[in-house]
């Protein structure tokens, strides 16, 4: 399995932006990084108005949008996806994972914290 660490902490205690920093820092060792992000809210990826956006709208269950350089895979009621197998899609492609959320993992996870956002500091 592909090394992983999640980062867990409250919401808007700034795990995003620490995440970015360790993507950054990693790329310029020339790690491959996969980032896997889950959210206690609906996810919107899709741009208003493009193709896949309305396709989505319409009411199609899987949208696939590809690219010569990207593709984004969308699909609809999709029961929780537990993260070793989000991790086994990402590792042919990237050398670590860092994950946002799934605190209840078995990852190693490092605790995000600020005290303007999380009272317990």
């Amino acid at each position: 399995m592909i090394p992983a660490v999640a980062f867990i902490g409250p919401s808007q205690v700034g795990k995003t932006t620490v995440i970015e920093g360790v993507i950054v820092e990693l790329k310029k060792r020339g790690f491959r990084v996969a980032t896997i992000k889950h959210s206690g809210h609906e996810i919107a990826v899709d741009t208003p108005q493009k193709d896949s956006w309305r396709f989505t709208l319409a009411g199609s269950d899987v949208v696939v949008a590809v690219s010569d350089s990207t593709a984004l895979y969308i699909q609809s009621g999709v029961p929780p996806i537990d993260v070793d197998r989000l991790l086994s899609l990402a590792q042919e492609r990237a050398d670590i994972a860092l994950v946002e959320g799934f605190k209840h993992s078995a990852l190693p996870k490092i605790a995000v914290h600020r005290k303007a956002v999380d009272t317990e500091v």
